[in-house]
């Protein structure tokens, strides 16, 4: 007999395991590789080659990046945001299709845009990297 406590564990990794047909939102998002790595089949041998001797902030790397991963996707992918506030670096997530929406804020001293907040509605997880200043008491 399951009990509702071990119904509700069920239910909950049920939800957790089926991460292509999720929103997730990556906070400290950068410059997408979390939204790669969840969206693409890429091994770490043909990532590396494909940066080897170039720079993440040029136009021409984030069409190339384009054009890399769309050859990879994997399918159904999940719909990925990003919120970070450097500016740069979600405007390459979203050239490079890493993300489907980005948010440049800065969450340590403001709260979220009411378009953020919007979106967060749909969200079913979150993944934080890079960073430890939104975490307080």
């Amino acid at each position: 007999m399951v009990n509702n406590q071990q119904q509700s564990a069920v239910a909950q990794k049920a939800n957790c395991t089926d991460l292509h047909n999720q929103q997730d939102l990556r906070v400290r998002c950068s410059y997408g590789i979390n939204g790669a790595l969840l969206r693409h089949q890429v091994d770490l041998e043909t990532w590396t080659a494909h940066y080897t001797g170039s720079g993440p902030d040029s136009k021409q790397q984030a069409l190339a990046d384009k054009e890399f991963f769309a050859s990879r996707e994997r399918s159904p992918k999940p719909v990925v945001l990003g919120l970070d506030k450097a500016d740069h670096a979600v405007r390459y997530a979203l050239d490079a299709g890493l993300i489907d929406a980005g948010w440049i804020e800065g969450l340590e001293v403001k709260d979220p845009s009411p378009d953020l907040r919007k979106a967060l509605q749909g969200v079913s997880l979150i993944i934080y990297a890079g960073g430890v200043s939104y975490l307080s008491s």
